[in-house]
């Protein structure tokens, strides 16, 4: 017994910080400590020293398992960790390039983020009844509302939208050109609320089929206004 303790302990410990296979190293120690216990309760002085070397490999063996499979488990744990983070940030780096290519359609809830943007509605006038439009122009209004459905204030700001045409010429929103109480400018929305407000932009009377886009650097989209 007592020299079976002993091979058993040296040869857990010689297994003892491999990581996975210092599950039989496991199941060998607790066997060579059985062994040198057993061997030790017989009181024989001649095998009492291997008892004792055998039962001190096997309490070293058992601790040193104990050690490396709670490093080996926490370096998994940083590992799953890192492989989650990563794939999340693939996920929105796909969501992202998805979006540059989207293109939505009036009257349809675009869910972002943390906000939902909807273009309730599109008109054209040449006559404003607080600007004139240069000769050969005319004006659009683009009536839109966000909501923020995050829960946090979100910013909304009239500088993220611009129109463009077929010949990917962009026109600025000109919030100067309409009342100020009706205007989409810029500002903050509390959590669940809604902002509504007109969008203005001055363009050629033949300007022709025109998107409007959405890009605050997080988010780039389309929305087609016909």
């Amino acid at each position: 017994m007592s020299t079976a303790s002993l091979v058993l302990g040296i040869i857990s410990l010689s297994l003892s910080w491999i990581p996975v296979v210092n599950i039989i190293a496991f199941i060998l120690c607790i066997l060579s400590f059985i062994f040198a216990i057993i061997s030790l309760s017989k009181n024989n002085n001649n095998s009492k020293g291997i008892s004792v070397a055998g039962l001190i490999t096997s309490i070293i063996s058992f601790s040193i398992i104990i050690l490396f499979t709670f490093m080996f488990s926490m370096l998994i744990s940083n590992i799953i960790s890192e492989v989650k983070v990563n794939l999340e940030e693939f996920k929105n780096e796909l969501y992202y390039e998805d979006e540059l290519y989207s293109t939505y359609s009036i009257n349809e809830d675009i869910k972002l983020n943390d906000r939902v943007i909807k273009v309730d509605k599109v008109e054209k006038d040449k006559v404003n009844e607080i600007y004139t439009p240069k000769e050969g122009n005319e004006l659009i209004f683009i009536t839109i509302s966000t909501k923020n459905i995050s829960i946090y204030d979100i910013l909304y700001n009239c500088d993220d939208f611009k129109l463009i045409d077929k010949n990917f010429n962009e026109y600025e929103c000109d919030y100067n050109k309409i009342k100020s109480n009706t205007t989409f400018t810029k500002g903050s929305i509390e959590p669940e609320k809604v902002k509504t407000g007109v969008l203005c932009f001055e363009v050629p009377e033949n300007v022709g089929e025109v998107v409007l886009q959405y890009n605050d650097y997080a988010h780039c989209i389309n929305i087609s206004l016909d």
